[in-house]
């Protein structure tokens, strides 16, 4: 069967089962609740540590200690009390916080509330997304929109920053959605966009 098709069947069978729909919501969940709670925490330490690099650089002066490579993919997940690495089992959101009684494996530190509450969050409002506007293309195009609004939202409480890495890229997806007409027009996003850098 040629690839369209299957896409075509898929979207038919899941307008048809909401409970498929639901378990899909949950699946994104899973993948994008835990994701976003890396993103929260270490897109500001990143930022943090390339402006040093960057005022070290100008100063023409070598930075204060060599500081280790942070990105989103590496290093893996670990305690940050013992160091201990986060095992697949262990990384279950909300599900592992529950079984681990919310203490690190190895030590026995307490895990922050905050993992499975952003877990959570992000749970619910992917739910409220698809059961709202469904496997459409505003549906779908609501969900990034949704997710990176939430991890902006966590960022701006702990640091009063809205890092261009994300606010950027929603910025011209938004855009670029209006030309299609999905959920405002042009001339509106435009105006919205010039009022947003005023």
């Amino acid at each position: 069967m040629p690839p369209r098709k299957d896409c075509v069947v898929w979207l038919e069978a899941f307008q048809q089962s909401p409970a498929l729909l639901l378990g899909s919501a949950v699946v994104l969940w899973l993948i994008m609740g835990s994701f976003l709670n890396v993103v929260i925490l270490r897109l500001p330490r990143m930022l943090e540590s390339e402006w040093r690099r960057d005022c070290a650089e100008i100063a023409d002066s070598p930075p204060a200690g060599e500081e280790p490579t942070l990105g989103l993919a590496w290093p893996p997940s670990h305690c940050p009390a013992c160091g201990h690495r986060i095992r697949p089992l262990e990384n279950l959101p909300i599900l592992s916080y529950l079984l681990l009684r919310a203490r690190c494996s190895a030590c026995g530190v307490r895990i922050s509330p905050r993992y499975p509450l952003v877990e959570g969050l992000t749970a619910l409002l992917t739910l409220i997304v698809v059961l709202q506007l469904g496997l459409t293309w505003q549906g779908l195009a609501a969900l990034p929109l949704t997710w990176g609004l939430i991890a902006l939202a966590v960022i701006d409480y702990d640091t009063q920053l809205l890092p261009d890495g994300i606010t950027l890229p929603l910025l011209w997806l938004g855009l670029i959605l209006s030309l299609f007409g999905l959920f405002t027009d042009s001339q509106s996003a435009i105006i919205g966009a010039v009022a947003g850098y005023l």
